[in-house]
């Protein structure tokens, strides 16, 4: 049956945390955070803000929780790989350089100052504090090797390869800390396997390193093409074409190299043009597709009909019953107001597939 879920980042409010440090309140838009959530104790928040995220969450109708990276990205600047490079000793910001959090996916804002090791657990402590406050099943986001790579000046290693096999050796360990927690989704983001067609002839490798030994869980690999880190109310029609017309074919290899690694699903968005996808090898495998049906940085709100019809156009590729319908990417940029209304037409859509389905099975099984 068709499930609801969200590809990562959630709408934090009107607060973020320090990256560096879970108990260090950043307050935004000058709001008090005592009033704001009415606790005493910022050692609080951190569960306060879970607990609203996840009951945000529950009110869409989702059927699978993300943690929702609230420590780890805010909602005008990335800062999803400036965070998770403290995992790693050895990598240091280019103070010199453009800030990391204006544009890390130009310029290489990291660089390697010596052979670089795996520091220990970095996710653990978020996972934690997220699963003791919800009974349902939580999804938490990784950021993939290749995608780690390309922001980072490798001139200590002979050649990119190497730097990203070490990585995904951390991340495997990263992965095996989360399992040990109890954590049974991790999501691997890894987009520069479409964005850099032509350097990523290692990455996949990599993967196969990041994997190594991982089982018993449901892990899969998120790909996209676009999610600018701002939001405006004039984000005109041309930007909007220019997000979501991507250049064919998309997916393809990035279809025909995940097909063979060992994950459980592959969540995508919507480029435009489906045909590219040949969701079929992956159907044949029986992984689940989280599927992106609305857009993640646009205050437009998607009908009913236009999500279905989305749906519809991969039926023959794909079962109902392993799919998910979500985001085309994060929602960190959007209004509760406009989440919600979104995910109300993606819960009419599920609706109506899910009795479309029953009725077909019943059809086949008279």
């Amino acid at each position: 049956m068709v499930k609801l879920t969200v590809v990562g980042s959630q709408n934090q409010g009107d607060f973020t945390l320090n990256r560096n440090d879970i108990n260090t309140l950043v307050p935004i838009n000058n709001c008090d955070w005592r009033s704001k959530f009415k606790i005493e104790s910022k050692d609080s928040l951190p569960l306060e803000l879970y607990k609203r995220s996840f009951e945000f969450q529950n009110s869409l109708g989702l059927d699978l929780f993300s943690e929702g990276e609230l420590f780890r990205a805010d909602k005008t600047k990335s800062d999803y790989i400036y965070y998770f490079r403290h995992a790693f000793k050895g990598i240091k910001l280019e103070k010199n350089k453009q800030s990391v959090e204006e544009n890390y996916s130009v310029n290489n804002n990291f660089y390697v100052e010596k052979e670089i090791e795996w520091s220990g657990p970095l996710l653990v402590q978020d996972w934690k504090l997220a699963s003791s406050v919800t009974n349902k099943e939580i999804k938490i986001n990784i950021p993939g090797p290749f995608s780690m790579v390309r922001v980072i000046d490798s001139h200590c290693y002979n050649d990119n390869s190497k730097l990203a096999y070490t990585i995904a050796e951390g991340l495997n360990k990263e992965i095996k800390a989360l399992i040990e927690a109890g954590c049974k989704w991790i999501q691997i983001d890894d987009p520069f396997l479409c964005w850099d067609r032509e350097a990523s002839n290692y990455a996949y490798d990599a993967l196969k390193i990041m994997l190594n030994g991982i089982e018993g869980i449901n892990i899969g690999v998120h790909l996209c093409d676009f999610n600018p880190y701002s939001i405006t109310n004039d984000f005109s029609i041309k930007q909007q074409k220019a997000l979501y017309e991507m250049p064919y074919p998309y997916y393809k290899y990035a279809i025909s190299m995940l097909k063979e690694l060992p994950i459980s699903f592959v969540s995508l968005v919507f480029p435009g043009n489906y045909q590219d996808y040949e969701l079929s090898s992956l159907a044949d495998k029986k992984m689940n597709i989280l599927l992106g049906v609305v857009h993640p940085c646009i205050d437009t709100i998607e009908s009913t009909q236009s999500i279905i019809d989305k749906v519809n156009m991969i039926r023959n590729e794909i079962d109902l019953k392993n799919l998910y319908l979500t985001p085309n990417c994060g929602i960190k940029h959007l209004s509760n107001k406009i989440v919600y209304e979104k995910f109300k037409h993606m819960v009419e859509a599920k609706n109506i597939l899910n009795l479309e389905y029953k009725k077909n099975k019943m059809i086949h099984l008279g």
